[in-house]
């Protein structure tokens, strides 16, 4: 069981840091070949702190897991919210404009509930939702992309470009100094080889991490959506922990704030639009009367807490983080 666990960790890590890799040699990519940075901020942010959910759900999908991959939405949903805004709280508090509310903030909400309605009347999500929920996630990009043409749009995107360089370390200066030392065709072939190299050992341990997550639910007698809901969600919610201290360090409240709506809807149709669509993910009892609820719980309270004048002040940081903290003693001492 020790090694087991040495496995998960080691392959957690392997993930976070390749997927790191990947979305660095992706934006000095897009750099050199003079992609605007804007675009690239708001693309390493989705793409960067999604990847690792993504890769270690699919995986779990091949594997014949879904369980895992809709166990790690779940679980990164709620981190997101206790954990991920939670801890940012402690230090500064987190304001944000009505409009993030309205728009990002009510569309996760809604989506929540309509995860919840599919999963209650069908009992599953198959290729079907999976094709819609993508399908929706291409035109949530759109829009989002589109609302870079807004004048007002225009100063939080160089705030979130800064930002995804601060949290994700894009690498600007080893780009200026390889365009000074470097040929360019030379530069870009390295780059495109640290890509996919990196991406590479993205889904490798990607594979190792489902295959770790099974081995040790089977050896600790649990069922593997609570390791998911757990261990592998707060892991796959550390590039979303270090974005929002970045942007609680610039004081960017809707930054942050983005950041969590923005990644928990892009877990939702992202993530399990690809593991449903590579195999249907059945739920099961638990699933529709504990955790899900629960993820609407956390969703109903961010609202809440952000439609008042204070937003997420310290005590209503340490009461999400109680929350959190209540969520993880559930996996622990209640085994479904």
């Amino acid at each position: 069981m020790t090694a087991t666990a040495f496995i998960l960790v080691l392959s957690l890590v392997g993930l976070l840091v390749a997927a790191d890799i990947f979305v660095d040699a992706v934006a000095e990519l897009a750099r050199r070949l003079d992609i605007s940075p804007m675009v690239i901020g708001l693309t390493v942010v989705a793409v960067g702190t999604s990847l690792p959910e993504v890769a270690a759900s699919a995986a779990a999908s091949l594997k014949g897991h879904p369980e895992i991959a809709l166990g790690n939405v779940i679980g990164s949903n709620i981190a997101n919210i206790g954990l991920i805004l939670g801890l940012p709280a402690l230090y500064i508090p987190i304001v944000c404009t009505k409009n993030v509310v309205r728009s990002e903030g009510f569309l996760m909400v809604f989506l929540s509930i309509v995860l919840y309605v599919i999963s209650f009347a069908l009992g599953e999500l198959n290729a079907v939702i999976g094709c819609l929920f993508l399908l929706s996630f291409a035109l949530f990009i759109y829009w989002s992309f589109k609302r870079t043409r807004e004048p007002d749009f225009a100063q939080e995107l160089e705030e979130v470009a800064e930002i995804a360089e601060d949290a994700l370390t894009l690498g600007t200066e080893r780009v200026e100094k390889a365009q000074e030392s470097e040929d360019a065709d030379v530069s870009i072939l390295r780059l495109s080889f640290r890509m996919f190299c990196s991406l590479a050992v993205v889904l490798v341990s990607s594979e190792y991490l489902v295959h770790a997550t099974v081995e040790l639910a089977r050896s600790a007698g649990v069922s593997e959506n609570v390791i998911a809901i757990s261990l592998i969600a707060i892991g796959t919610s550390l590039p979303e922990l270090s974005v929002s201290f970045a942007a609680a360090r610039r004081k960017q409240g809707d930054i942050l704030i983005g950041n969590v709506l923005g990644s928990n809807i892009s877990n939702i149709l992202l993530v399990l639009g690809v593991a449903s669509m590579i195999k249907p993910v059945t739920m099961n009892v638990n699933t529709l009367n504990l955790d899900l609820p629960l993820m609407l719980v956390f969703a109903f309270i961010l609202i809440l807490f952000l439609s008042q004048s204070k937003g997420v002040n310290r005590p209503k940081g340490l009461v999400l983080l109680g929350l959190y903290g209540i969520v993880l003693w559930r996996c622990v001492a209640i085994t479904p």
